[in-house]
């Protein structure tokens, strides 16, 4: 992981008061993942910032838990990514995709896509 990576980025997160019930929700979804995805999360989760803030998503907002459980891809990528590169795409590609619906031209999976989109865009405004 590069210091430029959203995840290597975190200082600090909110401060869960009991942490064993936020500790049992993501052990059992890290126990249901892929033995490759749960090790690469377990990995980007040795930062003790980007740890007390997943956990505090748990505790806190169970809206952005179910879209991390999601899709736990889609979680990695988006803790690994660089923000300034990757935020200005991903509005570019919501861009496009509310064109071409506006246009007619209805693209197949677009409303999946921006739903993708909006997800991974709520998480990264959350983590400012």
């Amino acid at each position: 992981m590069t210091i430029r990576a959203l995840a290597a980025r975190f200082v600090d997160g909110p401060h869960v008061s009991a942490q064993d019930r936020p500790e049992k929700t993501l052990n059992g979804w890290l126990a249901e993942l892929e033995p490759s995805q749960a090790a690469e999360l377990s990995a980007l989760l040795e930062q003790p910032a980007t740890r007390t803030i997943l956990l505090g998503i748990a505790e806190f907002s169970p809206y952005l838990f179910d879209l991390i459980r999601a899709d736990g891809s889609r979680f990695i990528r988006l803790l690994q990514c660089e923000p300034e590169a990757h935020l200005p795409a991903l509005i570019e590609s919501v861009s496009r995709e509310v064109f071409s619906i506006k246009a007619g031209r209805c693209v197949s999976g677009s409303q999946f896509n921006s739903r993708t989109s909006r997800a991974a865009s709520a998480w990264i405004r959350s983590n400012r």
